[in-house]
């Protein structure tokens, strides 16, 4: 599903979108991997709830930049 304020882009290999909370185990997954996060100081998503925070923090993010875009605000 495409959301006006924020863009997908898609390419032959790659699609780039908004997270959603389904991806909250890949996000556990890719946060939590000791080897994905060697040189990568940033707290680990164990949890499904630290997956969710960590996804709906980036969303919020993401609108914010979305709103400063728009408005200048």
């Amino acid at each position: 599903m495409k959301n006006k304020n924020f863009p997908e882009i898609t390419t032959q290999r790659l699609l780039l979108r908004k997270l959603k909370t389904s991806d909250w185990e890949m996000i556990s997954y890719l946060r939590s991997d000791e080897k994905v996060n060697e040189f990568i100081k940033r707290p680990n998503a164990k949890s499904k709830e630290k997956a969710l925070a960590f996804v709906a923090k980036l969303n919020h993010s993401a609108l914010k930049v979305q709103r400063f875009i728009n408005t200048g605000d």
